[in-house]
């Protein structure tokens, strides 16, 4: 949807402007990059400066491509297509009556007005403004009623000193803080729903991914690889100025050394496989932690004693965003950010499960069962990670 009468898109955020002023105005620098880099890899042309500590977007060809390339990038809290008017109450009624007779089909409406400034700069409060425009709006429709409590279409004025924003449109982004702000983080990235969600998540507070996917050999397949590639392509729509290169490590030996040693506690040994190599990815790339799709009982490897268990193998942070979400409520996550439809096959550690894995997380258990070389063909594998 093309929002004609929009001169400026507002971009909000709202954790920055908590931080001290340093901070805070190097978090809005990185976030005005990051959409700027966002709308030049959707081909999307818009102008990105910020003021008031507000994030603003000029010179636009299609405003409803930017408000939909924008309300996804990590930082951004909503998004309004706004027209800019001068701060008198007669040009805001004007001004939103003419942005209503565009968007509003009749129904319940209400005004939200605020006025920023010290009381000399206007001779209104902000209630006057939302009467008089409430008013011009009602009376240029046929059949329509106020509702200040649940409207079916709000109408917005953002009046300051030397203008005012008129808006209707608010888009909700996922907030957070802006990709790069908090450093690296490795990201296991299987290609299943939960992983690229939680990179996601993980990127939406701050940091810059970098994905590693972990062949299972001859348990995996190449199909297992494209999924992956492919989640990541997505993943890249919303920090697109980032490093997302592919990193592959090779875990075959470690799959065929398993299934010959193993049987119930495969897939504990297996996690903390992946954990070591991942780390040793982690140290070579200069990033602080591993991010894991992992949520808490949705699979044998993941009851909260084998969490355990497979945090142990590392000396960096295991950062799991997904812990608490139901699958349900991931997979929803996965249809929002598009990595769904490329998430729809099993990923190869399911071939290496054994029909009644270990749930207790029993750590001596497992380390007296696990062959004893097993994390050190971990850091070789991943020493021996390419890019592909």
């Amino acid at each position: 949807m093309d929002f004609d009468y929009a001169d400026v898109i507002l971009v909000r955020f709202g954790e920055i402007s908590l931080k001290s002023s340093n901070i805070r105005n190097r978090m809005i620098n990185r976030l005005c990059k990051n959409i700027n880099a966002v709308l030049e890899h959707r081909g999307v042309e818009g102008e990105v400066y910020n003021k008031w500590s507000r994030v603003f977007i000029e010179d636009f060809e299609d405003s409803g491509k930017v408000v939909d390339a924008v309300s996804k990038v990590p930082g951004v809290v909503s998004v309004s297509p706004c027209k800019v008017v001068n701060p008198k109450i007669e040009e805001m009624s004007s001004g939103l009556t003419d942005i209503a007779e565009e968007v509003f089909s009749g129904g319940s409406f209400g005004v939200d007005a605020s006025r920023a400034g010290d009381k000399s700069v206007h001779s209104f409060t902000s209630q006057d403004i939302g009467r008089e425009a409430g008013s011009a709006i009602y009376k240029s429709f046929d059949s329509v009623e106020v509702d200040l409590e649940s409207p079916d279409q709000w109408f917005y004025v953002e009046c300051r000193r030397n203008e005012a924003y008129l808006y209707a449109e608010k888009k909700q982004g996922p907030g957070g803080l802006p990709v790069g702000c908090e450093g690296k983080a490795v990201a296991l990235i299987s290609g299943g729903h939960d992983s690229p969600v939680a990179a996601y998540r993980m990127m939406c507070r701050g940091c810059e991914i970098i994905p590693v996917y972990i062949s299972l050999g001859e348990y995996s397949s190449v199909a297992h690889e494209i999924r992956a590639k492919k989640t990541v392509e997505e993943l890249k729509k919303f920090y697109p100025n980032g490093d997302w290169d592919l990193r592959v490590v090779d875990g075959g030996d470690a799959a065929e050394l398993l299934m010959d040693e193993l049987k119930n506690t495969r897939m504990v040994s297996l996690r903390r496989f992946m954990f070591k190599a991942a780390e040793t990815v982690a140290k070579e790339e200069g990033a602080r932690g591993i991010v894991t799709g992992e949520s808490i009982g949705q699979k044998s490897s993941q009851t909260l004693g084998n969490l355990d268990v497979s945090s142990r193998t590392v000396d960096v942070p295991v950062l799991r965003p997904l812990l608490t979400f139901d699958k349900d409520e991931i997979v929803e996550m996965a249809r929002d950010i598009g990595t769904f439809n490329g998430s729809k096959i099993d990923a190869g550690c399911t071939n290496v499960a054994p029909n009644r894995p270990e749930t207790s997380g029993d750590g001596k258990r497992v380390l007296d069962l696990e062959p004893d070389k097993l994390l050190e063909i971990a850091v070789e594998a991943g020493k021996g990670a390419v890019v592909r």
